[in-house]
């Protein structure tokens, strides 16, 4: 066992493809995981969440973390839904309130992930 400290990252700014910026840790706290790619979410962020047991997110949360489109699309106002791969597989394919795809979802140490 080592004594060694490791050297803790405080932020990440994630440039994409349209010119726009985002920085980690911005309102919320830093995730413990990003995630922008197909195979990476979906195999990787989505077999995290597996089969859901555990994992609950309310279509409050879901509107929150991924406005309104995207929660209509995985529950209706009300629920309580388990976080599936497969609601994680929706989330990310399907267009958001302003018809534009998610570019990057994030894992945050309270397990909800978000977008």
């Amino acid at each position: 066992m080592s004594n060694a400290t490791r050297p803790h990252v405080t932020k990440i700014i994630v440039e994409f493809s349209d010119g726009t910026t985002r920085e980690f840790p911005g309102q919320d706290e830093m995730p413990i995981g990003l995630f922008w790619e197909d195979f990476s979410v979906i195999q990787i962020l989505g077999g995290y969440y597996g089969d859901g047991t555990g994992h609950t997110m309310t279509y409050d949360e879901l509107k929150a973390n991924f406005g309104e489109t995207r929660a209509n699309a995985v529950c209706q106002p009300g629920q309580t839904i388990p976080v599936t791969k497969d609601v994680i597989e929706t989330l990310w394919n399907t267009p958001g309130d302003d018809g534009k795809l998610l570019g990057v979802m994030l894992k945050l140490p309270r397990t909800k992930s978000g977008g």
